[in-house]
This record gives structure tokens, sequence and C-alpha cells, in this order.
């Protein structure tokens, strides 16, 4: 499957773009019927290495139109409707039928008509879109929304502007049922959880007790959804990640008595191996046994690619864009590596590890650039800013041709569990 870390949602303000993972994500191109102008001849991968930090970029750019000459782009022109608006939410399921999302109102809670937040699956191939929970009243929220090819899992909290309350539960929705179950109500203590999930396994940090420095209240947790079997992996942890067998997380140690440092550890939870990875990573993704992860330290400019756990040393920083800029949100599918870059607007853009390149994406609105990028194992997903009030998007599919989709979000195209 697809990981991605710190997901930050975005309002379909610009543009969506997918590519059908049977045909490029893993091997050579197939047609579709709308062929690109544009063509760029591919560079020579570079030899990355350990970068100078006066080094902005080492990494080849090579235009996607070059690589798939037959990329279709799809726009939709709308958004959801006057008063609701429809938040991706930065992943999808692996199999490419869904999109997570939640709609909200555009009004700011306690304010005119806003209503309470639901989840919502987008389906791409056909722009219906399937509301299957909502936060149960209007002071409070739904995020955390992820997912695998038979659950979504999301939690709902206190919406700061108008609720005090800290606690939060935790939701998981059967796909193949229609049916949803609360899998915890927790006081919270001002910590919200990371829930993640691969294959039916649910892995999020819980807290039992108020905040401490050292996360001594925090526990990663591991649930069976099929049987409701639930493991404690680890204390004094937090930020949990899963790619199965493996888990990872976050271990909290204390550098002195006031502050903290954490290793990466990793668990794989069939044969019980552990792996230690002597970093601080401020966030992290892993596909098999590689990892992709942000230390915080890199101006934005870079992330670190590590092709194997069992080989901390052999990690890369590759540089793909100037600094200045704050890297997150990354998703990696095992072989491309995708980014959001706060406060940058350049064309939106992927990592391909075994050709060491980044391949960039055609955008209608140029001057404004891009605000978003993630990737699912079959769409990639990007979102331009028109600066007008119209809301778009745009899809680019190298394995059939999409039909353009003219509002992802029209009424007749709800539906409801």
């Amino acid at each position: 499957m697809v990981n991605r870390r710190i997901a930050t949602t975005i309002g379909i303000v610009g543009c969506i773009c997918w590519l059908m993972a049977g045909c490029s994500f893993g091997g050579a191109p197939v047609g579709a019927s709308h062929p690109m102008v544009a063509t760029v001849t591919p560079t020579q991968p570079p030899n990355i290495q350990d970068a100078p930090t006066d080094v902005p970029n080492t990494a080849p750019i090579v235009q996607a139109t070059a690589l798939w000459p037959h990329l279709a782009v799809h726009r939709t022109s709308t958004a959801y409707n006057s008063s609701r608006q429809f938040i991706l939410q930065g992943t999808g399921t692996p199999d490419g039928r869904y999109l997570l999302a939640k709609l909200q109102s555009y009004d700011w809670p306690g304010y005119g008509n806003y209503s309470p937040e639901q989840v919502a699956l987008y389906a791409p191939g056909t722009g219906a879109v399937r509301i299957i929970g909502a936060a149960h009243d209007t002071t409070h929220g739904v995020t955390g929304i992820v997912a695998d090819n038979h659950w979504v899992i999301w939690y709902d909290r206190g919406l700061p502007e108008v609720s005090s309350d800290p606690s939060w539960n935790l939701y998981a929705y059967n796909l193949d049922t229609g049916t949803t179950k609360l899998i915890e109500h927790n006081p919270g203590y001002g910590y919200y959880p990371t829930p993640e999930i691969d294959q039916g396994m649910l892995v999020w940090d819980d807290i039992f007790g108020p905040v401490a420095l050292d996360h001594s209240t925090v526990v990663i947790r591991l649930m069976n959804l099929a049987t409701g079997t639930t493991t404690d992996l680890a204390h004094k942890a937090l930020g949990p990640i899963i790619n199965w067998p493996w888990v990872g997380w976050h271990q909290v140690t204390m550098a002195s008595a006031t502050q903290v440092q954490w290793d990466e550890q990793f668990m794989n939870m069939q044969t019980g191996e552990t792996l230690t990875v002597p970093e601080m990573a401020a966030e992290m993704v892993l596909s098999g046994t590689s990892l992709v992860y942000n230390d915080g330290n890199s101006n934005g400019s870079y992330f670190t690619y590590l092709p194997d756990i069992h080989h901390p040393e052999s990690g890369k920083q590759v540089y793909v864009q100037p600094g200045g800029f704050t890297m997150n949100a990354l998703t990696f599918t095992g072989r491309y590596i995708g980014w959001h870059s706060l406060g940058n607007r350049d064309l939106p853009a992927l990592y391909d590890t075994q050709q060491r390149r980044v391949i960039q994406f055609p955008i209608q609105y140029t001057a404004a650039g891009t605000e978003w990028l993630f990737i699912t194992t079959s769409y990639v997903v990007w979102m331009e800013d028109p600066n007008t009030d119209q809301q778009n998007t745009a899809a680019a599919n190298q394995h059939k041709d999409l039909p353009v989709i003219e509002s992802i979000v029209a009424a007749s195209q709800i539906m409801t569990p």
C-alpha cells in the first residue's frame, strides 16, 4: 500500500491529477487518447549522495509528458455547493477505488449555517461521493481519516473554536458491510492520536493519563479489526506508521531533564524482528523495508531516502527543491515519493527512486503554481489555485480516458451508507 504521514487536509480549490498505477507507476506507459504537447528529453540520473547544504538541487527534473506522451488531464470547475466544501485528506484506498475526504461548512464553527463535518469517499472514476460518517454535533470535527481496501478509520474531537472538550472517539467503518464500530472513547488529555491502517491492522498512539514530557502516558497500540484483538507495542512512543507486517514509531527518551529525543523503532509483527534507525525524524513513511523521512533540519530542501531499514547507514539525502520552504506530508509508494512544500508554489512533482529524478506534471494555472501534492498507489493528486472563486480539479490518467468530471460533488451523486 501507499503510506503517508501528516497528510494535512486540502480544499479542492484546484487540481486533482491521477495516474493509474497499472500503467506507469511501475513500468512502461500505456497510451490514452489525449496526447500532451510538452516534450522534454530525460536527463541522466544524478549520483545521489549526502549533498552539502549549499547545493539546492541534485535531482534532475523531467517532464511527465516526456515520459508519458499520452498523459490525459481532466478538470472540474465546481465546489460541493454554496455552503459546503469538499476537502481531500491526502490519501486513498490502495486499490484506487476511493480518495478520502470530508465535507465541511464554509462558515466558521459557531457561525452561520455550520453543520457537522462528514466523512466521505470520492470515487475518481465516476465522481461520486459517498458519505460514511459524521461528527456527532456542530462543536466537533472529523480528522485522521485513513483507509486500507476494507476499512476507513477516523476520529472526532472538539473544535477549538467552539468546544473545550479534550476527548476523542476513534471509529472504523467496514467498506464491505457498511457498518461502523467505535474503537475507543478517550478522555484525551489534550493529546490526539495519529491512526494508520494496513491489511486490517490498525495502529495508533493512545494516551491513558495527562501528557508528560517523556510521553510516559502514551502507548502504541495495534488492533486486528477482524478479531478485535489489541496488542500494546511500546510505551513512551508516538507517531506510529504501518506497512504490514512492519510497524514503526518514534521511541522517546530523555536527553536531559528538560530535553526530549527519540529514535525510530521498527518491529516485524510476523517474525518479532526489531530494528532501530538512530534518527530523529520529524515525519516518516514506510514501504516494505524502505523508509523516507524528513529530519526537520533540511530547511525544506531535501528528504532522506533509506532503501532498507536494516542498513541505516545507507540513507541518502535527496535535494529536490531550493531551501527556505517547509517540506512535509510525505507520501511513498515504494518507488515514487511525493511531498508538499508549505509556502512554495512549484509545479507538482514526484521523485522516482529507481531512476533518481524528479518527474514534474503540467498545470493550468502556471502563475499560481501548486499548493499541494500527494500520491496513492493509483493516483497523483495536486491542487492548483486559480485565484478565483471557482474551484478546479484536474486528472492525469495514462491507463484509460476518463471523462471530464463537471461536478465531483453534485447533489445527485451523493450516496448515503
